[in-house]
């Protein structure tokens, strides 16, 4: 099997020399709920997990202050995921390539997201939410994965990424996407669907800290649970 760093790598390479055009999107403002960050530009997430369950692809909205220096589509990644208690996040920590996803899940019934680890992702056992009906894919290119999608004010359509989250630089009126390809290799999938506004938890204001959006993170060369 080719190691992972290898395929990375490859699809990077790929990436950069791709001009992917998806179809055109209705994206708005108007209709997102859950906003983390403050300032007066805005940006927004979208996640499609790709599945069966409905709504399959949900919205997210980021604001910040530019005269405190550019964003990435990490910064509002990360903002985002401590906002919501019912978002959770598995991130894959490359040194070479920096941070990708690795699993994404919402939950509709719980205050916080329920996960349950696969015996071992090599045998591609993966893991999966804890209460049916919820949100739940997790893959790393060989048995799935996260496609990455920006669309800036000036795009009609989502554009494929040409470099991870960590190197897109936000601006003013642009979206980020993530969409999963459940198949092996499944690099360069779906754009997001239109998405729906996740609504804004009426327990938020009350959670405590650690009740936050919760993110994981496995290092490279780590490939079992």
């Amino acid at each position: 099997m080719v190691g992972r760093s290898v395929l990375l790598g490859l699809c990077v390479a790929a990436g950069l020399g791709l001009a992917a055009q998806a179809k055109a999107s209705s994206l708005s403002f108007d209709a997102i709920k859950l906003w983390a960050g403050n300032g007066p530009d805005k940006a927004a997430m979208v996640i499609d997990w790709n599945g069966g369950i409905s709504p399959q692809s949900l919205e997210w909205g980021f604001r910040w202050d530019p005269a405190a220096g550019p964003v990435t589509g990490e910064t509002m990644f990360n903002a985002i995921v401590a906002a919501d208690p019912h978002l959770f996040s598995i991130v894959y920590t490359d040194p070479t390539y920096g941070d990708s996803i690795f699993g994404l899940g919402y939950t509709f019934t719980n205050q916080s997201f329920s996960y349950v680890p696969g015996a071992d992702w090599d045998a591609n056992e993966d893991g999966k939410a804890g209460i049916a009906g919820d949100h739940y894919q997790e893959g790393f290119w060989v048995n799935g994965y996260w496609n990455y999608y920006t669309q800036d004010a000036a795009d009609t359509s989502w554009q494929y990424a040409t470099a991870g989250m960590g190197g897109r630089t936000l601006s003013d009126g642009s979206w980020d996407g993530w969409t999963f390809g459940p198949a092996a290799n499944s690099w360069f999938g779906p754009a997001p669907s239109d998405p729906v506004a996740v609504p804004e938890p009426a327990s938020v204001a009350m959670l405590a800290a650690g009740a936050a959006g919760l993110m994981l993170r496995r290092r490279r060369g780590v490939t079992s649970r």
